[in-house]
């Protein structure tokens, strides 16, 4: 095993990359950050050491719930930063960080958040671009 087939592009994960492809998500196109990226190591460290004690369980580690939020927090602040292909009633809906915001905090749309990270840890794993695309180049 060489390893340089081992390495990432630590640029391509912290600037972002636009990912396709994504399962059960039709033409939905997503630019995200990867789940590595300093900004969002950062944010989420951040973030978890904020919590309070009365949020943190007897070992001191935060709630569950607490940590399912500061995720969520980390998602639309610093993971996801545009879509395509996303429309509502059938008309295109262009990014926006309050759109971002509001889905991604509402569980009725778990299937988005989930998207989201799947299409972060594929940015993480420098398997943005699809299988197809590669082919051709």
């Amino acid at each position: 095993m060489d390893i340089l087939d081992l390495a990432v592009n630590m640029e391509t994960i912290s600037e972002g990359d636009w990912v396709d492809q994504i399962p059960e998500m039709g033409d939905l196109r997503l630019k995200v950050r990867g789940m590595m990226a300093p900004k969002v190591q950062a944010l989420q460290a951040r973030k978890l050491r904020a919590v309070p004690k009365n949020k943190r369980g007897r070992d001191g580690m935060p709630l569950f719930a607490v940590t399912v939020q500061v995720m969520t927090e980390v998602l639309f602040e610093a993971v996801l930063l545009d879509w395509d292909g996303l429309s509502a009633d059938g008309k295109p809906v262009k990014y926006s960080p309050e759109l971002s915001k509001q889905w991604l905090s509402d569980l009725s749309f778990q299937k988005f958040a989930d998207a989201v990270i799947w299409a972060a840890r594929c940015v993480d794993n420098g398997k943005a671009k699809a299988a197809d695309d590669l082919v051709g180049n």
